[in-house]
């Protein structure tokens, strides 16, 4: 009984106050500030359904003492007008600070309505299908973006656990599953940093437009792209500090990020959670329950809709805008010579770019007829 109100007591100091140390991540750490939802920062991303309010809360709470805010904005993602009414009402009732980002316009299937279902039956599989959307258009807005599963708890500092991985300067990092039996890396889609770079854009560009062609779980479907574009562009996250939910208690503990994977069920995935010490037992909310709420008139009063993201201003190579922009001001405007030969550079880019074009569609040909054909076996036989 004591140690359920020293909880609750550090619960509610937690949801106005930084409850564990900070690193001086937004020093170290190499990211867009072009990003035309937030400017000047990178996104931590994530996407709630109905019914799983409460397994969001949990993840905001632990992940909200690692987010610098300011170099950081936490976005949520509504999968729909419920989900969208009751994230309102927490961000009054908690005094939360992030985002609610609505995909109204964006997907054919806007009306879906996500209660409590089970890994692999369709309202899942069409659900995870929409990531990969939510993620292209905002690395078309120029925006570096964390996405995290709503079932990830953060124990410790993920992003600073990215710096450390050159500085947050490659492509994209993502947790490793496994190794395959061909010595290929499984990576797992539930936790991810995407940077706007030229490869992780096409890569993104490429596993969304399939999935709206093709309604699949997106992490096989990611696996299969990487593996014919190149994993070596992915750095990984890996064991101990990123663990899943074959993990031990006695591991959870030491880790920095736990993933409430290979389970099935939103009951399945908070029995494990609080198994693992890794849940927040936050003051419930009164007049907020957890499923019935009425959609509003207006889907949303405060936020922005993915469809109406900009397009970025400028391109992001794997260094800070700063930093380029620095460099251009110190480089000698074009000499007359230079522009003809930059001309001549143009076209040959062009004619590569249709060859590139291509051999791409080969791709998404290939990439098609092993996932349809073996859908039911592992991902790596994509």
């Amino acid at each position: 009984m004591v140690m359920k109100l020293i909880q609750l007591v550090f619960a509610a100091l937690c949801l106005a106050l930084p409850c564990a140390a900070r690193t001086d991540g937004c020093a170290q750490m190499n990211f867009s500030t072009s990003c035309s939802v937030s400017p000047g920062k990178l996104l931590v991303l994530t996407q709630l359904g109905d019914d799983y309010l409460d397994v969001f809360e949990n993840w905001y709470f632990y992940a909200n003492r690692w987010v610098q805010k300011d170099c950081m904005q936490m976005v949520v993602v509504a999968d729909d007008d419920h989900a969208a009414v009751k994230l309102q009402r927490v961000q009054k009732s908690r005094k939360w600070d992030f985002l609610i980002a609505s995909p109204e316009g964006m997907l054919p299937d806007d009306s879906l309505s996500f209660m409590r279902w089970a890994y692999g039956t369709d309202t899942y599989v069409k659900w995870m299908a929409r990531r990969p959307a939510y993620i292209e258009r905002l690395l078309e807005g120029g925006c570096s973006v964390l996405f995290s599963d709503i079932d990830v708890v953060w124990r410790g500092d993920v992003l600073h656990e990215i710096t450390l991985l050159s500085g947050a300067s490659g492509d994209m990092y993502a947790t490793l599953d496994e190794i395959s039996e061909q010595s290929m890396p499984v990576f797992n889609a539930g936790l991810v940093f995407f940077q706007p770079t030229p490869f992780t854009n096409k890569v993104v560009k490429r596993w969304a437009g399939w999935l709206r062609k093709h309604p699949n779980p997106n992490q096989p479907v990611l696996n299969a792209i990487l593996r014919k574009e190149g994993h070596e562009h992915v750095k990984r996250l890996i064991k101990p500090k990123f663990l899943d939910g074959r993990a031990s208690v006695e591991d959870a503990s030491n880790a920095v990020a736990v993933h409430a994977n290979y389970m099935s069920g939103h009951d399945a995935k908070v029995a494990f959670l609080k198994k693992n010490s890794l849940w927040s037992d936050l003051p419930p909310l009164d007049g907020l329950p957890l499923s019935g709420v009425a959609a509003p008139n207006g889907f949303l009063t405060d936020g922005f809709r993915l469809n109406q993201v900009l397009p970025a201003a400028a391109a992001f190579r794997g260094q800070t805008i700063s930093s380029m922009e620095t460099k251009s001001k110190g480089q000698e405007k074009d000499k007359p010579e230079d522009k003809d030969q930059e001309k001549g550079k143009e076209k040959g880019k062009d004619k590569e770019e249709t060859k590139s074009k291509d051999k791409d569609q080969d791709k998404d040909k290939s990439i098609g007829k092993g996932n349809v054909a073996e859908e039911d076996k592992s991902e790596e036989n994509i």
